[in-house]
This record gives C-alpha cells, sequence and structure tokens, in this order.
C-alpha cells in the first residue's frame, strides 16, 4: 500500500464519527425501490357466502387457473375439485370462450341452489351456444361480429386511453422519485463538503442532471 502524499490525511483515521453516523443516517433513508417477483401470484378473493349476484367484469381481468379459481370461489363458493380445475384449463388452452365456461357454471346445481348469479352473462352464453352449431353458428358468429365492429373498436379506444394514462402517470412519478433522489443526494454531498470530507459538490455524479 503506497503512503499518503505529504499535507494530506488519513480519511480512515480523521473522519468524524459524527460525520459518519449522520451519513449512514440520511442514506438509510432514502427510498428504496424494489421490484415484485415476477412469479408472485396474485391473492385470491375470499370465498364471500352471503354475496348472490356479480357481473361479467369481476372475471375479466383474470385469466388460466387464476380465472377458474375465482369463477367456483364466487359463483359455487368453494375452490374448484382437481378434476374440475383441470378440465376447465385444458377447455381453455383449447382456445375456447371462457364465457362457455362461466354459463356452465353458472347454471350448474350448486349455483342455482344458492341462487348465485353473474349479470350479463345469459344472453353472451347463450349467443356462445349457437355459434357452436356445425355450419350455421359459424355464419350467425360472424355477422355478430360485423354488427358489434363498432363497439369492439370503441372498447379498444378506451382500453387504450386508460393504458396510455397510467404509462404517463407512471412515467411522471418515476421522474419524481429521480429528482427527489437526486436532491437527497445533492444536500448530502454538501452536509459532507462542509465537514471537508468531500470534493466540490457543485460537480454532478454520472447521470446527474447539471
Amino acid at each position: 500500500m503506497s503512503p499518503a502524499h505529504p499535507g494530506t490525511s488519513d480519511p480512515g483515521k480523521d473522519s468524524d464519527p459524527a460525520l459518519r453516523a449522520q451519513i449512514l443516517r440520511e442514506a438509510q433513508a432514502l427510498p428504496v425501490w424494489s421490484v415484485p417477483s415476477a412469479g408472485t401470484a396474485p391473492a385470491l378473493p375470499p370465498i364471500e357466502p352471503g354475496r348472490r349476484t356479480y357481473a361479467r367484469r369481476d372475471f375479466e381481468n383474470s385469466f388460466g387457473e387464476d380465472f377458474v379459481e375465482r369463477l367456483y370461489r364466487a359463483v359455487v363458493k368453494r375452490a374448484p375439485r382437481t378434476e374440475e380445475l383441470h378440465d376447465a384449463l385444458t377447455r381453455l388452452e383449447r382456445g375456447e370462450n371462457p364465457i362457455l365456461l362461466m354459463g356452465q357454471v353458472a347454471a350448474s346445481p350448486e349455483a342455482r341452489a344458492g341462487g348465485v348469479r353473474i349479470k350479463g352473462l345469459d344472453r353472451r352464453y347463450a349467443l356462445e351456444r349457437i355459434y357452436r352449431i356445425p355450419l350455421l353458428g359459424g355464419l350467425i358468429e360472424r355477422v355478430s361480429i360485423l354488427l358489434r365492429l363498432p363497439s369492439i373498436q370503441r372498447e379498444q379506444n378506451v382500453q387504450q386511453s386508460r393504458l396510455q394514462a397510467r404509462c404517463e402517470a407512471a412515467e411522471a412519478q418515476a421522474a419524481e422519485q429521480v429528482a427527489r433522489l437526486y436532491e437527497e443526494i445533492g444536500e448530502l454531498r454538501k452536509t459532507i463538503a462542509r465537514q471537508g470530507a468531500a470534493p466540490d459538490p457543485s460537480a454532478a455524479w454520472p447521470g446527474e442532471p447539471r
């Protein structure tokens, strides 16, 4: 290890313990950003024995196993059995419309005995069953899609606007957090500089706005 230059002090020997403690406290106060694990599964909703009415939109943002779990917990007030879960996932993986699964579960004896219903499901379920009629069902489905094109386009526009608004809000929040972090770093560097233990506080760090 090379000796210290004449006229300079060893920071390890001359550093002020109070200053070091202050730096540690301020560093610990800086915001810590954590990235959620990609494998974290969303929490399933509790079974609500007293709830009898749901809407289709209650299930529209769920997919795969999460969708099946939510559907059974809501409509028949229990988790799906192993064979029910396997059958439902197999059908969904084959590309079957989730409306068919929702309609069949809602029409089951368990759901009827409990008096549970899903608003807006009956008509869509009936249409999906008609679409499955060979030849005639395909023709009716195409006509139905053509008639619904304007509403489909409107819904896509609404979803796109919502997504854009969320992205803009997230960007603004991130920019605000970064600016606050740089401000705290600047204050910390000035505090250290006042104690004579840091370089010129006016010099920007790499990536720091000047």
